[in-house]
């Protein structure tokens, strides 16, 4: 029977690819053919629990195996992705598909020309909440999302619409089925270099209006989607893969609990991969889909973008900015302490500190983004926080 096992292997065994190595190799119906990570401690520690092989290159990998997940940072899909495809390697790209539009259409031109399969990670379409959507959604008025995550490093290499939204995007656009004509969407940077929190409200040409809000700097996780239309009203859950159905019918209205049967949605999304492969079918998310919501988050992205002004801190490779690093850089060879006060009480108590830490340590080099009192202190201020001290939801928004 192993003759009939699709041979399968993973690029970048990390946080999410791990799981891929892990489902692969108790997949019916496929084999774990081998790994390629570039941090050899982990490839070894992958290999060592799933007696699998690990490749030196990527193209050793690929000559071994029929079916390969790439999950690797999103500004590496491309260069991956590319020449796996031109040698007839079908492919699991995580979302999104890559980082540009062009780029997408590059790897789906590869892609036809060898005749090999792509399926793109929207991992939310093998959730059982979107199965049980996909039945009992026909005509969808107003749709509102949500999803939320406390803030971790690992994707900050995009924004949060291509990092979380985009989740959101793939699922509203399968449930709409109807072009865009309108999006309106506004965001702000926290802690990384691109935006960790986005609204968006899209306009469908079929007249349903959704509106996606994301953020990854919560201290909560949610996951959730409501849907209205003429029928009823849906609120379902994601993560706990649960929720419930407002029916409209003669006597009022009716609740009920959805009865959805609870399964791991990687596993799901594998497992979908792999028949598409061995069946030669079109795989549930595919190249098409992942462009499209692509585009549509490069939209909300660059919208948002353009309002962010100051907050904004572009990185040297971003195809949507090129604005140069908006703060001068602190005299001196180098910097102790960076201090960050964004309003009036914390550039008071920030300057206590620093008078505190400077009479321990004079020679101590204090840079600050702050306000005056930090300055009076002995810090080198470096941008005049004072004047972004605004509160209120609107008014945080609007500056």
């Amino acid at each position: 029977m192993k003759e009939n096992l699709l041979k399968c292997g993973v690029i970048g065994v990390g946080y999410l690819g791990q799981h891929h190595a892990r489902i692969y190799s108790e997949l019916e119906g496929a084999v774990l053919a081998g790994v390629f990570e570039s941090d050899a401690d982990r490839a070894k520690e992958i290999s060592e629990r799933h007696q699998c092989p690990v490749f030196s290159t990527i193209e050793e990998l690929a000559e071994t195996c029929d079916a390969i997940s790439v999950v690797v940072p999103t500004d590496k899909h491309h260069e991956v992705a590319v020449p796996l495809l031109k040698v007839g390697c079908h492919l699991l790209i995580e979302k999104p598909i890559c980082e540009t539009v062009e780029q997408a259409t590059e790897i789906l031109a590869a892609a036809n020309g060898a005749n090999a399969l792509v399926q793109v990670g929207h991992i939310e379409h093998f959730n059982p909440v979107m199965s049980y959507l996909e039945e009992v959604v026909t005509n969808p008025k107003y749709i509102t999302a949500e999803r939320l995550a406390p803030y971790q490093p690992r994707g900050t290499e995009v924004g949060v619409v291509l990092d979380l939204m985009i989740h959101d995007i793939g699922v509203v656009l399968q449930l709409v089925g109807s072009e865009p004509v309108d999006v309106r969407s506004v965001g702000v940077s926290v802690l990384s270099k691109t935006e960790d929190i986005a609204n968006a409200r899209i306009e469908f040409a079929n007249g349903c209006v959704a509106k996606l809000n994301v953020s990854r700097v919560s201290s909560k996780k949610v996951r959730e989607i409501r849907v209205f239309q003429s029928t009823g009203y849906l609120s379902l859950d994601f993560m706990n893969q649960a929720g419930h159905h407002v029916a409209v019918g003669l006597e009022g209205l009716s609740k009920n609990e959805v009865p959805i049967e609870k399964g791991e949605p990687l596993k799901l999304e594998l497992a979908s991969f792999v028949e598409s492969v061995k069946n030669r079918k079109d795989p549930k998310v595919g190249g098409e889909l992942g462009k499209t919501a692509l585009d549509l988050a490069i939209q909300i992205t660059s919208q948002i973008r353009k309002t962010m002004d100051w907050a904004y801190i572009p990185m040297p490779t971003d195809p949507l900015v090129s604005s140069p690093f908006p703060f001068p850089a602190p005299t001196g060879s180098n910097v102790d302490v960076l201090i960050v006060a964004g309003e009036h009480s914390g550039d008071e108590h920030a300057a206590k500190m620093v008078r505190a830490a400077l009479k321990r340590n004079p020679t101590l080099k204090v840079a600050a983004l702050g306000g005056v009192n930090l300055k009076s202190a002995g810090a080198e201020l470096i941008c005049d926080m004072m004047p972004y001290a605004i509160v209120g939801i609107f008014e945080v928004l609007k500056h």
